[in-house]
């Protein structure tokens, strides 16, 4: 799926919707929680973090809502994409499998202090500031950066499928009809 700090409203809703027997206000209260997080990437003091976030390209297809949501949620995931402190990169299925299909992680540094890493998993995740963990799950990442496109290709692989599937629009300045390179056309 997108990545926690992308998310829009209704596709957190969604997502939570899928857990077994939760409540409506158990929803809320994660989509507030959620929301909550999301606004220290428009802070201004202090300055907003540095993000590089990953979303594999089957999050970009998977129908988690109705094609509106789909299609803001693409939208909102390129207008955050072009945010200054936002790195948001796109694994494409050319990469074939990956360690990143293992689960989603969330690595956080802070000037001064030890890194510690979020791990989620189908029992909601755990955090780790243990030292091998983090450096495990850092060169991880790294690896899985490494197979994503660039920022221009991966805005412009989120604009195409969601003209394709969702039935949404580009906005100005992506360019949602542009052929991504094939391994036989690169």
């Amino acid at each position: 799926m997108f990545p926690g700090l992308v998310q829009t409203e209704r596709y957190m809703r969604a997502v939570f919707g899928t857990l077994p027997n939760i409540t409506a206000e158990e929803i809320d209260r994660r989509v507030a929680d959620r929301a909550m997080r999301q606004a220290v990437l428009r802070r201004e003091e202090p300055a907003p973090p540095r993000v590089w976030a990953l979303v594999d390209e089957a999050a970009l297809r998977r129908p988690v809502a109705d094609a509106a949501v789909m299609h803001e949620q693409c939208m909102h995931a390129l207008e955050v994409s072009r945010m200054p402190t936002v790195q948001l990169a796109v694994l494409p299925y050319s990469a074939g499998g990956h360690i990143g299909l293992s689960g989603a992680c969330t690595i956080v540094e802070r000037d001064g202090r030890a890194r510690i890493v979020n791990l989620d998993d189908l029992a909601d995740g755990r955090v780790s500031e243990e030292p091998a963990i983090v450096k495990r799950v850092a060169l991880r990442f790294r690896l899985l950066q490494h197979e994503a496109l660039p920022s221009t290709l991966s805005r412009d692989m989120i604009a195409r499928i969601d003209e394709e599937l969702w039935n949404g629009t580009a906005p100005a300045g992506a360019r949602a009809l542009t052929a991504l390179p094939t391994a036989g056309s690169a």
